[in-house]
C-alpha cells in the first residue's frame, strides 16, 4: 500500500498506519534531505530482518538510525560529554555522527560484539 504524506495537511490516520506498520515488523520509505530511506523499527526483528535481505544479507552491514532528540540515543550508543556537546551544538543539520553501540543495540540487532 503506498500513502503520502502532504507537509502541509498531515493526515494522522496516515501517521497512524504507518506507526502500526513499524510497530508491526514493516518497513517504511521517506524521503530525507538527499534521497529516499527504507526504514523499520529499531526494536523491530522482524523489520531489521527484512532491511538486512534488501542489503543482501551481507556480514558488516550498516545501519542509520534516527532520533528525534540527541536523548533518545544515550540508550543505543554511548556519547561522552564533549560528542554530546558537539551534537548538541551541530544539530539540526546535515550531519552524521558515527559512535560507538551499547550493548541494548548489539543485542537487538543481533550482532555480535567485537573484542
Amino acid at each position: 500500500m503506498i500513502e503520502y504524506i502532504v507537509p502541509t495537511n498531515i493526515d494522522d490516520r496516515i501517521l497512524n498506519r504507518a506507526a502500526a506498520a513499524l510497530k508491526n515488523g514493516g518497513l517504511i520509505a521517506h524521503p530525507t534531505d538527499t534521497s529516499w530511506h527504507i526504514s523499520c523499527a529499531s526494536t523491530s526483528s522482524l523489520g531489521l530482518a527484512k532491511l538486512k535481505v534488501l542489503k543482501g544479507g551481507a556480514k558488516g552491514y550498516l545501519f542509520t538510525l534516527m532520533a528525534s532528540e540527541i536523548s533518545q540515543i544515550s540508550h543505543i550508543a554511548e556519547i561522552s560529554t564533549p560528542q554530546y556537546k558537539l551534537m548538541h551544538r551541530l544539530t539540526p543539520g546535515p550531519y552524521v555522527f558515527v559512535l560507538g553501540s551499547r550493548r541494548t543495540l548489539e543485542k537487538i540487532m543481533g550482532m555480535k560484539r567485537k573484542e
